[in-house]
């Protein structure tokens, strides 16, 4: 994580950040790609609007286990805003901001701002060798990785559609292959882990539940467990959150995980190898499962989906 003041002001090039400000509070963040400001703060520090992203807290309702946990320790939290402005004089950052109608100003010493990424393709004059270019910015690459001129592929950030390191790794495996003749295995964009390093973490692994809808229809059925009522994150003093699993009640196949809660991005990979490798919800049952540990949260709903009839 690399952090730089430039002034008074906290400039980071991570998405995912937890850093200390002062005595008072302390900063969450996490925009995802395609989000603009998104600032959590407490004590002293500034509270600045949350603009949507899609894969920002999975779904909206999932705003609300981190909203409660959020408030409980005094933090400020904006959704549905829009930014009017930021000004900065005498040492005071002042943001002004729409919000359920009304204009909203905070005013506070510190200030994160975090606009988001873009690829780095400046300069490299693509057009003239034929490579196109999204209006995203990502250079339009195929599933091989290889763009609008077959001499030359494209992985990592300036291809997207995820700006992750072990996604580009995954892509530039592919990319190699394929130039080398060799059988490549193209990523697949439904079995990427997704992390949020906010407090409490949300993790994801899966396609969209309203992807898995269209997919399955009826055939999909859901099932949770809370972390308020698993004796280990009680123990822990880590209460909020839950643990959710999704899978195709024919074939009980697992399709999709989501947790949010104490640890969620070490939890996720639990379930995650399962779903990566199509388990069904009996065969990860069958998995060793210790007592008492936060992991074992997972056996709750997967005995739910188990005890479900098809049809």
């Amino acid at each position: 994580l690399a952090l730089e003041m430039r002034g008074d002001v906290l400039v980071t090039g991570n998405f995912r950040i937890v850093v200390e400000i002062d005595e008072h509070g302390h900063l969450i963040h996490q925009p995802g790609p395609g989000c603009g400001m998104c600032l959590f703060v407490s004590g002293d520090c500034l509270s600045v609007p949350l603009q949507a992203c899609q894969n920002l807290f999975l779904l909206v309702r999932e705003i609300l286990v981190s909203l409660s946990q959020f408030r409980a320790e005094g933090v400020e939290l904006f959704t549905d805003t829009q930014l009017l402005g930021v000004e900065h004089e005498q040492g005071v950052f002042s943001v002004r901001f729409q919000h359920e109608g009304e204009t909203v100003l905070r005013e506070a010493p510190y200030l994160l701002n975090a606009l988001g990424r873009r690829p780095a393709i400046d300069g490299l004059k693509l057009e003239k060798v034929g490579v196109e270019v999204r209006k995203s910015g990502h250079i339009t690459c195929d599933a091989n990785q290889q763009t609008t001129n077959p001499k030359i592929y494209a992985c990592g950030d300036v291809a997207g559609p995820h700006e992750i390191v072990h996604v580009a790794i995954l892509q530039g495996e592919t990319a190699a292959r394929h130039s080398l003749g060799l059988e490549p295995e193209p990523v697949d964009y439904d079995r990427i882990l997704s992390v949020v390093f906010t407090d409490p973490q949300v993790a994801s692994i899966g396609p969209s539940v309203e992807d898995l809808r269209k997919t399955y229809g009826s055939r999909l059925r859901m099932a949770e467990f809370p972390f308020s009522d698993h004796g280990r994150s009680i123990l822990m003093e880590a209460p909020w959150g839950y643990v959710r699993l999704y899978a195709d009640v024919d074939s009980r196949k697992l399709v999709r995980a989501e947790c949010v809660g104490r640890d969620a991005g070490e939890l996720i990979h639990g379930v995650g190898a399962g779903i990566g490798t199509q388990m069904t919800v009996g065969d990860l049952l069958k998995s060793p499962w210790y007592h008492p540990t936060l992991s074992e949260i997972w056996t709750y709903p997967l005995e739910d989906l188990a005890s479900l009839r098809a049809g």
